[in-house]
Formats: C-alpha cells, structure tokens, sequence
C-alpha cells in the first residue's frame, strides 16, 4: 500500500526542524519503506506550490511540474511517502488548489494532510520575530492592528478555520490530520518523533536519527523590538541582537517575553477564542485526540509595557560600553 503524508506548517511551528531532521535521515528512512524525496537536493518542498504561488527563486524548483510527476511516481509500491512545506497553507492573495493537488496524488492509496497549530499569541509573534529577520518592521502596534483588521499576518491566515476551508476543496475531513504544536514540543520521544508518532510512522532504524535539533527559534521578543525601534530603518543584525538581548536580560531576567501589552494580548486571546472553538469542533471527528493550544502567558512573563523608560536607559548604557 502506498501512503502520501503532506505537511503544510503552518509557519513557525517547528516545520524547518521537522525538515532538517527527515532530510538528514533519508537513507536511514528509505531502509524502513519511509521515503522523504528530494527533487532538487533540498530539504524543503516549497518549490510543489509554485504552479499555484510565486516564491523567491531560492525556495522554487526549476521544474515544479517534474517535481509533481515524480512524486505520482512514487505512488508504485509498498511504502510512505512524506513531503513538508509550510508554503501549503499560505492563503492571502494566492493559495493552493486543493482540488488539483488531490488530482495529482490520486495514484496513491492514502493521502494524508497533517497540520499543526499554535496560539494566535505566540503565532504572531513568531511571525512578527521571523520577517525581523531580514526587514526592520520597527514598531509592533501597527503591525499588529493591520494584521488583526485583514485577518492575515503576512499573508499568513489568523482564522485557523480558513486554511481548513482551502483544504476540504479538495480532501474529506476524515484525511486531515490536526496537531498541537505545544504537544509535539513537550512530546517524550522529542518534537520530531512525536510528529511522526502522532501519523502512526514508528521508524526503528533511523529512531536515533530523529533528535529534534531546534533550528529556525525565535529570539527574545521584546530584545528585537526595542534593537528594531533603535535601529530603524536598519535590519538588526545577528551580532548586534545578541548584544541587545544580553543587555534586557541582565535588567529584567529571564522570563518569558511577550511582545503585546497586557491589554493587546487579552484582545488577541478574546478575539479568536470563538474561532477556535469552531475550529477544535469541526475536527474532532477525524482528531478525537486534538485539543486547541491555549495561549502561553506565565505570572512572570514581561510585556511591552514594562520596558519602562528607566529600562531603555539602563539597557542603552550597556549598549555603549559594548560600543554599540
């Protein structure tokens, strides 16, 4: 029997250590029937969503058509078949035809899509974090109310329900698999083993091979936020944000940084608890297991607001004995 397992992200919920774990373990895998392909030497399938959305030259294949062929291919035999790009559930201004993606792997047996979510909270902020990376965004608020007035947060769906209604164009609910990001990260077996646990795929000869190694993670949220506000219009750079974060924890310590205000983050979490409870409703025939991830705010957690002027100011002093 032929199994096809399509993980679509979403973005910033371990999907880049899911891919490097699998590409790193190919050989491993194809002993034990797993095959995680590689169409053009990458670990990523980004380039599988190019007859639908234009992306950087860096993240396409040069033959997404060959690319698709060759995976109907490997509908030919006795084994499972996993492809990863969080670039399947991007929705705004384009998105994938589900209808034509379920046309294009008819030939397998199985047909999996395995989803996995976080809190809107921590979703935008990890977005917020991640485009900081090569844009200076600068202030948080604007970001954040047009995200919240266009539904999208850099084209990238806050209703969970809508990447789901892209995804029943084209496959029955019961072929959608739902995981919850903060059950994969605190999974016993590690993050990317647990994915692969969740799916019923219990690889034994490449289990070592499985570690999760955390790639891709996020920097401390207020650390970037007040390099970028100092910073603008300049990109942060890697060595100038380690400065930056040394210099906020030794005023404020180590824990949790939350990029909102309090009253921001209480707006985020009200304004989707009814779109989440209609989400964990529609699939909980198919994900009886599934439980909505809930927002992660510890007692201690530091918010924006508490980046007091008197903490600028210590935090800059270090900055310029570090001459930065």
């Amino acid at each position: 029997m032929s199994r096809l397992v399509i993980h679509i992200g979403l973005h910033k919920t371990g999907s880049t250590a899911i891919q490097n774990v699998l590409g790193n373990a190919r050989n491993l895998l194809l002993q034990e029937r797993i095959i995680y392909p590689s169409f053009e030497g990458e670990f990523y399938h980004h380039g599988l969503v190019n007859p639908w959305i234009a992306l950087p030259k860096v993240y396409s294949f040069s033959d997404p058509a060959k690319a698709w062929k060759d995976l109907a291919e490997l509908a030919k035999g006795d084994h499972t078949v996993i492809v990863s790009s969080e670039e399947f559930s991007r929705l705004q201004r384009s998105s994938i035809n589900y209808k034509e993606v379920r046309e294009m792997t008819r030939a397998f047996d199985e047909v999996t899509v395995v989803l996995v979510l976080r809190h809107q909270l921590q979703y935008i902020q990890s977005i917020y974090l991640e485009v900081s990376k090569n844009t200076n965004i600068g202030a948080f608020s604007p970001f954040l109310t047009k995200s919240v007035q266009s539904g999208y947060c850099t084209g990238l769906a806050l209703d969970y329900g809508l990447v789901l209604n892209n995804l029943e164009q084209g496959f029955p609910p019961d072929a959608i698999r739902v995981l919850s990001y903060d059950v994969l990260n605190t999974s016993d077996t590690g993050f990317v083993r647990g994915f692969l646990d969740c799916l019923g795929i219990a690889p034994r000869r490449a289990a070592e091979s499985l570690q999760s190694v955390k790639t891709n993670v996020s920097s401390d949220a207020l650390a970037v936020w007040m390099a970028s506000i100092s910073r603008a219009p300049d990109v942060v750079s890697p060595e100038a944000l380690k400065i930056w974060t040394h210099a906020l924890k030794r005023q404020l310590g180590t824990h949790q940084q939350l990029i909102f205000t309090r009253s921001e983050a209480d707006f985020i979490c009200d304004r989707y608890a009814q779109a989440n409870e209609a989400f964990a409703c529609r699939v909980k025939d198919a994900n009886p297991d599934f439980l909505m991830p809930l927002e992660i705010r510890s007692d201690k957690a530091i918010y924006r607001e508490d980046i007091t002027p008197e903490v600028w100011r210590k935090v800059r002093a270090v900055l310029q004995d570090a001459s930065v």
